[in-house]
C-alpha cells in the first residue's frame, strides 16, 4: 500500500500531469528562449528591424498570463498567441498524441469527458445593445458554426466566442471556441478546433462580416447562401481541352511528386508543345520543393535566363547549425563530389555563427525553351503557399504567364523549418532557419502574390473561366 501511494504522490508531482495541469511559465521560457536563439523571423523582424522594446512588453504580457493559466490547453494557446507577434506562417505550435486521452475521435464517450474537463465554458449573453461592433451573433458557411461574441477580461481576453449550436459531442452551447485578444490596435484570435488544437489569426471586421485570417469569414445573418461543395482532386493530372489548349493539374510540388511531374511532362510532351494555350492549375497547392516545378519552366519561360526570384539566408545559431550539419547528407548527396561539397557547405555556415549566411540571386539558364504555348495562365487560390508560391514568382519573369485567382498564401518569406520539443509537455513548436528576400518584390508574408486578373465567381467555375479568357487572347 505505501508503494501505491508513492507512485500516487510522485504522479502528482509532475509539472504536466495526466489530469491537464501544467507550469505554463517553464513552458513560456523554453518556448522564447528557442525563438530568440534560433528563430530567422525573430532575428529578421525583431533584432533587424529593430523592435525589441515592442517585443519586450509583449513578452512581459504573455509571461504574466502564463502564471495565471493552469491547463494544458490553455498554456498551448498561449503559447500560440505568443508565437503570432512574429508574422511567419511557418512557426506553430502543434499537439502530441499525447494531448488527447482516447485513441479515435469516434471514441465518444472519451471526447465528451475531454472536452468537459478541459474547454471552458461560459453562459452566452441574451440578445441586448452590442457595446461594441464585434459583440454579437455570428454565422460561418450555412449556419455549420453559430458563435456569440461577448466582452470577457478572464486571463488577459477582450472577449469570447461561444459556442451557441452544439455539434454532436464535439461542442456544446456555451464552449469557449475563439480567444480574442488585443495587442497595440490589432485584434487577434486563437480559434480552437474541434480537435481542441489552436491557431492564431489577426480579426478584420468589415461591413457586418468577422475574417478570422484568411480561413474563417463570419456574417450576422443566419441565411447564408450554404458553402459549394466543390472540390480539386488531390492529384496530378493532364488533359487536351481543345485543340487550342492544354491543362495541367498540379496538386503538389513534394519532392516526392517530382518523378510523377517529370513523367506526366514527358508523356504528353508533344501535345503541350503543339498547342497555343497552357493553363497550369495550382490551386491548393502547399508547396514542397523547387526541384519539382523546374521539368515545367522550360514550357512556361520566354527566355532561356531568368533570375531566381528569392534568395535565402540562413540563421546560424548553434542549434542550427547542428541540424544543418545532422542532415548534410539528406537531399541531392550521390557521390564523393556530392559529400565533398556538402562538408564544404557546412564549414562554410560554421564560420557565420551569431549571424545570417549571405547569398545572391542567382541567375539560371535553361537548356531550353519551347515557342509553344504562347501563352500561360497558372490559376492560385489562398491556399496556394512556400514553394508553390516560389513558382508563381519564377514563371512571372516570363512574358507568356499570367496569374489568374486570388491571393497566394503568403507563406514564402521565411523557411527550412525544423521540430522543437517541449519537454514534458503534450505539444512541440516549429522554428524557420532561413529568411528569404525576394526580386522585384517586398514583404510577402501572409498577403500573398495579387494575381493579374482576380476571379470573383464562384472556385467551381474558375477553370472554365480561365479557358474562356486566355482563348480570347489574341
Amino acid at each position: 500500500m505505501n508503494r501505491i501511494l508513492y507512485y500516487i504522490l510522485l504522479l502528482a508531482s509532475t509539472q504536466c500531469i495526466a489530469q491537464a495541469k501544467c507550469d505554463c511559465s517553464r513552458i513560456m521560457k523554453t518556448v522564447q528562449e528557442n525563438i530568440e536563439k534560433n528563430s530567422a523571423s525573430y532575428q529578421h523582424q525583431v533584432i533587424e528591424k529593430k523592435k525589441p522594446n515592442e517585443y519586450n512588453l509583449f513578452k512581459e504580457e504573455i509571461n504574466r498570463l502564463s502564471e495565471i493559466v493552469k491547463t494544458q490547453k490553455e498554456c498551448i494557446g498561449l503559447v500560440s498567441y505568443y508565437l503570432s507577434f512574429i508574422k511567419d506562417s511557418h512557426q506553430w505550435i502543434a499537439v502530441t498524441d499525447e494531448y488527447y486521452p482516447f485513441s479515435t475521435f469516434a471514441d465518444s464517450t472519451a471526447v465528451k469527458k475531454f472536452i468537459l474537463e478541459n474547454v471552458e465554458n461560459i453562459s452566452p449573453t441574451r440578445d441586448m445593445p452590442a457595446q461594441d461592433e464585434i459583440e454579437g451573433q455570428w454565422y460561418y458557411k450555412g449556419g455549420m458554426l453559430e458563435i456569440r461574441i461577448q466582452k470577457n477580461n478572464d486571463k488577459g481576453r477582450k472577449y469570447v466566442g461561444l459556442v451557441t449550436k452544439p455539434i454532436q459531442y464535439y461542442a456544446k452551447k456555451g464552449d469557449l471556441k475563439i480567444e480574442f485578444y488585443l495587442h497595440g490596435n490589432q485584434l487577434y484570435a486563437v480559434f480552437w478546433n474541434f480537435g481542441q488544437r489552436p491557431k492564431t489569426y489577426p480579426v478584420y471586421l468589415k461591413d457586418n462580416t468577422l475574417m478570422i485570417g484568411h480561413d474563417y469569414v463570419f456574417i450576422r445573418h443566419k441565411d447564408i447562401v450554404a458553402s459549394n461543395d466543390f472540390q480539386l482532386k488531390d492529384s496530378t493530372y493532364f488533359e487536351a481541352l481543345n485543340d487550342r489548349t492544354a491543362y495541367l493539374r498540379i496538386y503538389s510540388f513534394s519532392y516526392d511528386e517530382l518523378n510523377n511531374i517529370d513523367s506526366i511532362l514527358e508523356a504528353n510532351h508533344n501535345i503541350i508543345i503543339s498547342k497555343r494555350n497552357l493553363i497550369i492549375d495550382i490551386r491548393n497547392n502547399s508547396g514542397g520543393s523547387d526541384l519539382s516545378y523546374h521539368p515545367i519552366l522550360p514550357y512556361i519561360m520566354k527566355k532561356r535566363k531568368y533570375t531566381m526570384p528569392i534568395k535565402s539566408d540562413i540563421w546560424i545559431s548553434e542549434d542550427n547549425l547542428r541540424n544543418f550539419d545532422s542532415k548534410k547528407y539528406l537531399y541531392g548527396v550521390v557521390s564523393k563530389k556530392d559529400s565533398i561539397n556538402a562538408e564544404k557547405r557546412i564549414r562554410i555556415l560554421a564560420k557565420h555563427v551569431g549571424e545570417f549566411s549571405t547569398s545572391n540571386f542567382n541567375i539560371v539558364k535553361l537548356p531550353i525553351t519551347y515557342k509553344y504555348p504562347e501563352n500561360v495562365f497558372i490559376i492560385t487560390n489562398k491556399q496556394v503557399a512556400s514553394s508553390a508560391e516560389g513558382f508563381v514568382l519564377t514563371a512571372k519573369q516570363s512574358s507568356k504567364v499570367k496569374v489568374v485567382g486570388k491571393n497566394t498564401a503568403g507563406v514564402i518569406s521565411y523557411g527550412d523549418w525544423r521540430k522543437v520539443e517541449l519537454p514534458d509537455f503534450p505539444a512541440w513548436i516549429s522554428i524557420t532557419q532561413k529568411k528569404m528576400t525576394f526580386h522585384k518584390y517586398t514583404d510577402l508574408e501572409m498577403e500573398g502574390i495579387q494575381p493579374d486578373i482576380i476571379l470573383k465567381r464562384n472556385e467551381a467555375y474558375w477553370k472554365e473561366i480561365a479557358l474562356d479568357l486566355i482563348e480570347k487572347i489574341n
